[in-house]
């Protein structure tokens, strides 16, 4: 007999949530917050050192820059950069050089933090094209070897 009953109250039970709006039979919700960070990824290839002389008077070097769909800029920064033009030394001699990157002709040193900046065009492998050439003119300079370094850095724009 209690089993009749147990399955008739059961029965009864079942009917009666089946018989009630959905809204009543949810006990309660949850919102999940979902994140993901993708890094910026910038890279450039190593540079090969350049030679300028009477015969060599001016050199292209090709930047080799990488990015994952991040737009990037070029920093090119030299400890005497300024305007169009940064120094090769040998003690207190220069040895004058005009820097350009092909296809800006905004990208100049400023004077404050010797630096040169350009957008690079697009993303994934890219090539900048920074001219060097001989900024002396007729002007005689003292023989030696002179030098100087130019620092390029990849980064966000």
């Amino acid at each position: 007999m209690k089993s009749i009953i147990s399955k008739k109250i059961a029965g009864a039970l079942v009917l009666a949530a089946a018989g009630l709006p959905l809204a009543t039979q949810a006990a309660d919700t949850a919102t999940v917050q979902i994140n993901a960070t993708v890094q910026a990824i910038f890279s450039v290839e190593p540079i090969d050192s350049v030679t300028l002389n009477e015969t060599k008077k001016n050199h292209d070097v090709l930047i080799k820059t990488h990015t994952n769909a991040t737009k990037a800029k070029v920093t090119i920064t030299s400890a005497n950069g300024e305007d169009d033009h940064f120094s090769l030394t040998k003690g207190d001699d220069l040895y004058q050089v005009k820097a350009t990157i092909a296809n800006d002709d905004k990208a100049k040193f400023d004077k404050t933090n010797h630096q040169m900046m350009t957008t690079v065009k697009g993303t994934g492998d890219q090539e900048t094209t920074l001219h060097l050439e001989n900024n002396n003119g007729d002007k005689e300079l003292p023989a030696g070897s002179y030098s100087g370094t130019l620092t390029v850095h990849v980064g966000a724009v």
